[in-house]
């Protein structure tokens, strides 16, 4: 294997075992040591491709959040899946990951995503995942509105940040409500 190619496999050997050990206990319980021993390989190696644990764990961070919205972004994508099934994909995300991480470790990878680091990044990539649901919505018709696609980004922006914040106790009956919310506005269907 040539130089370059071993290089970037332990990276990615070093950011597997990082991500198991980070989503199972936790960014601060997980040590340098126990992503040695997992990916089998030296500490110094280690060091050689993060030079701290904090860089590592932006690493994981990014890509397990990346993870996650590129597979929203590629349900949005899916021209066999309908706007509500879409829909669903996009505010459901966050009760995946939830249901992937503890309540502690949730909060250690959410404190993480914010930072300058990678914060901007994912933020991005979140933009992206609403912007591709805005223009699969308007191209189906359902949003008809002349708000700009800005406006409704904004719109959906605070609508995210409401529920991460406020988690809700049962999303299923939140779902239909949310849905004739989003879609009708505050008068909502009108009758025929």
């Amino acid at each position: 294997m040539k130089h370059y190619e071993q290089k970037k496999s332990n990276q990615q050997k070093i950011q597997q075992a990082a991500q198991t050990l980070m989503v199972q206990q936790g960014i601060r319980k997980t040590t340098m040591q126990a992503v040695s021993d997992l990916a089998g390989i030296s500490l110094v190696t280690i060091y050689k491709h993060f030079p701290s644990k904090q860089v590592l764990a932006e690493a994981v961070v990014l890509s397990f959040y990346q993870e996650h919205m590129t597979n929203t972004i590629q349900q949005i994508e899916d021209p066999n899946l309908s706007i509500p099934a879409k829909l669903a994909a996009l505010t459901q995300r966050h009760d995946l990951i939830r249901q992937q991480l503890s309540p502690a470790v949730f909060q250690e990878f959410f404190e993480m995503g914010q930072n300058q680091q990678i914060g901007p990044a994912i933020h991005v990539l979140h933009n992206r995942m609403l912007q591709d649901f805005i223009q699969v919505a308007r191209t189906a018709g359902i949003i008809r509105t002349s708000a700009s696609d800005a406006n409704i980004l904004l719109l959906f922006n605070s609508l995210l940040a409401y529920l991460e914040a406020n988690p809700p106790a049962d999303h299923n009956a939140l779902g239909p409500e949310m849905e004739t919310l989003l879609l009708y506005g505050l008068r909502g269907p009108s009758a025929k």
